[in-house]
């Protein structure tokens, strides 16, 4: 029995828990041209992910990066989420050598300061959106500091990172371009990212950028797989800690106890936020290479497999209370960023950007109050408030 599932309902808690709690696995249909195969438990999620047959690319080929050079197009950013084989290695390899927790580190003051830039912005006793204002800027901010783009061309890069990855999956779109259809969009961020490369290598600077480019020529890769990895570290980096700032604040806001409580525990709380909130619905998805069997689930070799980390992630069997959000929750190995081989590179980086934004908040504006009662969500992989309008300072 295959079962159809809509993007909200792969947010919806009550259909979540309704599915973990009647297998943890399903056959279903999302919606993307076929039926698949849906991890919904925890333990699921831990040991399906950790087989090696599941990592198959789905005769997708393995060097679909240079197959699109040779044929004058490029890969398009769903694609590049979701891209596997040995490009996928190639590009994976180019984030996490220079994606270093020393990296971040080094970067922390630079977000602080891209914090207090917007939040300078921002009326204090006015009612703003928080998601326009802060929750959207802010990681793709970060994102162009870390990568190296230029003050001056950031809101180019902000314009279409937005334009491009943010399209809300309710809302009409336009199929992805065919292989003889490249965007213009798409080609003109293609040919500033090159532009952007042949200047770092002639002028290195201290950024991811110039790193990559170091790796890459002591590994012979072509500047396609830079362009690659540094559009990926674009357009998937700032989604997870928008939607975790949106979504989170929205929740904690409606409880002014809960909000000033935050700050006992803040590494804590940041991980169970992560946790109960849980920004990316859905997984990138699995292709089986043989037959494997999932907590007693028969899966055919070529199915597609993804898991709902929602679900996963109020496993009771691996989380107690897990509908309860609690701030000093210890143990907390979260699926959030995924597991496995598509494990989020940014994970840090994400971490880091989320306590930044909270401790600067919940320092300056303890009295931070929620003004839009009812919200409207976007629905889809992530999912968040339309607009997010608070108060600052009541």
């Amino acid at each position: 029995m295959t079962t159809e599932l809509t993007p909200a309902q792969l947010n919806d808690v009550p259909t979540l828990r309704r599915l973990r709690e009647a297998a943890p696995v399903h056959h279903v249909d999302l919606g993307r041209g076929g039926a698949e195969w849906l991890l919904t438990g925890y333990e699921a999620a831990v040991t399906g992910f950790s087989d090696q047959r599941l990592m198959g690319d789905g005769g997708a080929g393995e060097h679909p990066i240079e197959e699109a050079e040779r044929a004058g197009r490029v890969i398009f950013e769903e694609d590049l989420v979701d891209l596997s084989g040995r490009d996928h290695q190639r590009v994976r390899r180019l984030i996490s050598r220079q994606l270093t927790p020393r990296r971040v580190a080094a970067l922390e003051p630079k977000i602080r300061q891209i914090a207090d830039e917007l939040l300078a912005e921002i009326p204090r006793g006015a009612s703003v959106d928080f998601v326009a204002a802060f929750a959207r800027p802010m990681p793709i901010m970060t994102l162009c500091a870390l990568v190296g783009v230029p003050d001056a061309d950031r809101p180019y890069v902000n314009a279409y990172v937005t334009g491009r990855v943010a399209t809300l999956p309710d809302e009409p779109r336009a199929l992805s371009p065919g292989p003889d259809m490249t965007s213009p969009e798409t080609a003109e961020m293609v040919a500033y990212l090159g532009a952007l490369i042949a200047e770092r290598r002639r002028a290195p600077a201290a950024d991811l950028i110039s790193g990559m480019i170091r790796q890459a020529d002591a590994e012979g890769l072509a500047d396609a797989y830079l362009v690659a990895a540094v559009r990926l570290t674009l357009v998937a980096g700032h989604r997870a800690v928008t939607g975790l700032l949106a979504n989170g604040l929205a929740m904690v806001l409606r409880d002014p106890a809960l909000w000033a409580r935050l700050p006992e525990r803040l590494d804590d709380a940041v991980e169970e936020l992560l946790r109960y909130v849980t920004p990316i619905a859905l997984s990138v998805p699995r292709h089986a290479t043989a037959p494997v069997e999932v907590c007693g689930a028969e899966l055919p070799e070529k199915a597609v497999v993804r898991c709902a980390w929602g679900a996963a992630n109020r496993d009771p069997a691996r989380f107690p209370e897990p509908d309860a959000f609690d701030p000093a929750r210890r143990d907390n190995a979260h699926l959030a960023f995924g597991y496995g081989h598509h494990f989020c590179l940014g994970a840090a980086l994400a971490r880091a950007e989320i306590k930044v934004a909270l401790s600067t908040l919940l320092t300056r504006y303890p009295g931070m109050r929620l003004v839009e009662e009812e919200l409207v969500y976007r629905t889809g992989d992530l999912r968040e408030p339309r607009t997010l309008r608070v108060v600052l300072e009541p």
